[in-house]
C-alpha cells in the first residue's frame, strides 16, 4: 500500500513538474529583470516588474490548476498513465496548487534578491519546511499521497505568505 501511494505521488509530481519547470524558467528571466528595474527605477519599478511576472505566472499556473481540477483523473489515467491512477486527480490538483504558491514565493524571493536582501528568504524557507513537516506528520499516515500533496501545498502557501510579508517590509526600507 505504501509503495502504491508513493507511486501515485510520484506520478502526480511528474505532471505538476511541468508547471514547476515553467515557474523556474520564468524565475530565471525575472532575476536580472528585477535587479535592473530596481537599479534603474527603485522599488516602484521593481514592484511593477514583480507584478507583471506574478500575473504571467499566476495566469499560466492558475490555468494549469483549473485544468487539473477539471480533468485530473483523465490526465493521469487516459493521457499519461493508466486506469490505476483514476481517483488521483485531487492529489495532482493539490500539487499544482502548491506550485501556484511556489510561483508567488519566487516572485517575492526575486524581489528580495533585487534589493540585495537575499538572506531574508531564509525566514520563508524555514516556515515552508516546518509547516510542511507538521502537516505531513498529521495527515500522511492516514491519507497517503493526497496527504503528502496537501502538506506540500499548505507549506508552500505558508512560505509564500511569509516571503510576501518579509519582502513588503524590506522593500519599504530599501
Amino acid at each position: 500500500a505504501n509503495r502504491t501511494q508513493a507511486g501515485f505521488l510520484g506520478a502526480c509530481t511528474t505532471i505538476s513538474g511541468f508547471a514547476t519547470m515553467f515557474v523556474i524558467g520564468l524565475a530565471n528571466a525575472l532575476t536580472p529583470a528585477a535587479a535592473r528595474a530596481f537599479t534603474d527605477g527603485g522599488t516602484r519599478a521593481l514592484n511593477r516588474i514583480l507584478a507583471k511576472n506574478a500575473l504571467v505566472m499566476g495566469t499560466a499556473v492558475g490555468g494549469f490548476l483549473l485544468a487539473t481540477i477539471l480533468a485530473g483523473d483523465w490526465i493521469l489515467a487516459e493521457l499519461v498513465y493508466n486506469e490505476r491512477f483514476i481517483g488521483q486527480g485531487p492529489t495532482l490538483a493539490w500539487l499544482v496548487a502548491g506550485v501556484l504558491a511556489l510561483s508567488a514565493s519566487v516572485v517575492f524571493g526575486n524581489g528580495l534578491w533585487a534589493i540585495q536582501r537575499p538572506k531574508l528568504n531564509l525566514y520563508a524557507d524555514s516556515v515552508t519546511l516546518v509547516v510542511t513537516l507538521v502537516v505531513a506528520l498529521s495527515v500522511v499516515p492516514s491519507s497517503g499521497a493526497i496527504g503528502a500533496a496537501i502538506s506540500i501545498c499548505v507549506g508552500n502557501f505558508a512560505g509564500a505568505i511569509v516571503r510576501a510579508l518579509v519582502y513588503r517590509s524590506a522593500s519599504r526600507e530599501a
